[in-house]
């Protein structure tokens, strides 16, 4: 079956399994081009865009990664975890005549969000979903670092730079899916490697099997 995406309005395609798995659930075909569908479904995640903005609470200027103007108001990391406000407040009895998501559409659109999901971090104010970071800057879903900036998931690393995916290493730069590395540069899919650059895993494969040729030959 063929569709008009109602959003980027570009052709797509549906299978004739997915509309016997649709007919199965007692739902109607997608309007929304599979890309476009996913980007509506995480549309509401945002984890490394940061804003300047007061909190609603205490009034103070901080980072948040909601910008002015959302509906719904931001406290700081501070203020949220306080006793200075009663979350009950916001509690809304079921209404049977009303749409359950438009029910839910008020009550997420009331009820005080985090400004930055942070755990006991030092001067590491630039950071989001992270925890126990001390000195970092720009780094995200990462915890236990330290001296570290412009990455995301790294773990227990120290004096890191633009690396992705990147554990237990010191002195990096541009790495990806390492671990245990030291003074590592543009190198991926790496452990327990020290001053290489230019290095990944199929390179390391390639150069153990010529090693190993070599002392066959020997």
């Amino acid at each position: 079956m063929q569709n008009v995406c109602k959003t980027c309005k570009k052709d797509f395609e549906i299978r004739k399994e997915d509309l016997i798995f649709y007919e199965q659930i007692k739902v109607p075909p997608p309007n929304h081009c599979p890309d476009c569908r996913v980007e509506r479904r995480i549309s509401f995640r945002n984890e490394r865009t940061l804003y300047k903005r007061a909190c609603d609470l205490c009034k103070k200027d901080g980072i948040s990664l909601y910008p002015d103007g959302t509906p719904f108001p931001v406290y700081c990391h501070k203020c949220w975890w306080s006793d200075t406000w009663d979350p009950t407040i916001y509690a809304m009895d079921f209404d049977k005549s009303k749409s359950f998501l438009e029910q839910y559409a008020e009550l997420k659109n009331k009820v005080p969000r985090i400004a930055l999901l942070v755990i006991d971090s030092i001067n590491s104010d630039y950071t989001n979903n992270s925890a126990e970071n001390k000195n970092c800057y720009l780094i995200f879903a990462s915890e236990n670092d330290e001296d570290c900036m412009y990455c995301r998931l790294i773990h227990h690393c120290k004096t890191c730079i633009d690396c992705v995916s990147t554990y237990e290493s010191e002195l990096c730069y541009e790495c990806t899916d390492c671990k245990k590395c030291f003074k590592c540069l543009f190198s991926e899919k790496l452990q327990d490697c020290i001053e290489v650059k230019y290095l990944s895993l199929l390179i390391c494969a390639i150069v153990k099997i010529v090693f190993s040729a070599q002392m066959d030959v020997i």
